[in-house]
């Protein structure tokens, strides 16, 4: 008679189905982690995803953060160059992933910020291209002001001839300033109307009449109000040389 050693078949069953016991495990916790990670990649390329521009400075983020670009401040919807700074914007940063460098907020609630994509500033090119003017921040960075003027040199976009000159393109020839939170319309006998620029694409304007200026509330130069006369310095004081003046007498 043989003897069979069952007791030895059943610790080897027992081992191997121990074995693959953990080996199960393993990849099913393995299978748990990597869905965990795509999971995690994905909510984060969803988060910091494009998916609207507001104007040429402003985007929405796909978590529906708000970001200011900081270090620029673009012309408004409606003003010289103010669409065409959103269009550009949109070309690059619209459904692209981007980085945000910043942690300040805003006024109305934006977070301010360098925005990145790959490697490429867009601060830095709205400024190059004449799309914006530039704004001193926290952390100032040289190679925005360069840009900045050297966009100013060229005379591209907000500092071309379309938005910003001392001569009238039309029959239009009343100047109306904005300096200092100051609205002067300006008078051609007025001794600063030659060296005054009008930069459309930041709230100046041209008027065809003195109603017209009024209208859009902006005052007379020489006229000066009392905030006016509490901070008159520069070329505000020089404005008052032109009281009694261009009326056509």
């Amino acid at each position: 008679m043989k003897f069979i050693p069952t007791l030895g078949i059943l610790k080897s069953n027992d081992c191997e189905e121990n074995f693959f016991s953990t080996l199960n495990r393993f990849f099913i916790l393995l299978g748990i982690s990597l869905l965990l990670n795509e999971f995690f990649i994905w909510d984060a390329v969803k988060r910091n995803t494009v998916v609207s521009v507001s104007d040429g400075d402003t985007i929405v983020l796909g978590d529906q953060r708000r970001i200011r670009l900081e270090g620029i401040d673009a012309p408004e919807m409606g003003k010289c160059m103010g669409n065409e700074a959103r269009v550009r914007l949109e070309g690059l940063v619209l459904g692209k992933i981007v980085h945000v460098d910043g942690d300040q907020v805003d006024r109305y609630s934006r977070l301010l910020g360098m925005v990145w994509v790959g490697k490429t500033l867009v601060n830095k090119v709205m400024l190059s291209e004449g799309l914006a003017k530039y704004e001193t921040f926290p952390g100032d960075r040289e190679e925005m002001k360069a840009a900045y003027d050297g966009a100013k040199s060229s005379k591209v976009g907000i500092f071309s001839p379309l938005c910003s000159s001392k001569i009238s393109q039309t029959d239009c020839t009343i100047k109306g300033n904005i300096r200092n939170n100051q609205k002067i319309y300006i008078l051609p006998l007025c001794n600063s109307y030659t060296n005054t620029i009008i930069d459309t694409s930041y709230g100046d304007e041209w008027f065809c009449t003195e109603e017209e200026a009024q209208t859009a509330g902006f005052r007379k130069s020489g006229v000066p109000n009392v905030s006016f006369k509490k901070a008159c310095h520069d070329d505000l004081c020089k404005w008052s040389s032109c009281k009694g003046r261009g009326d056509g007498l």
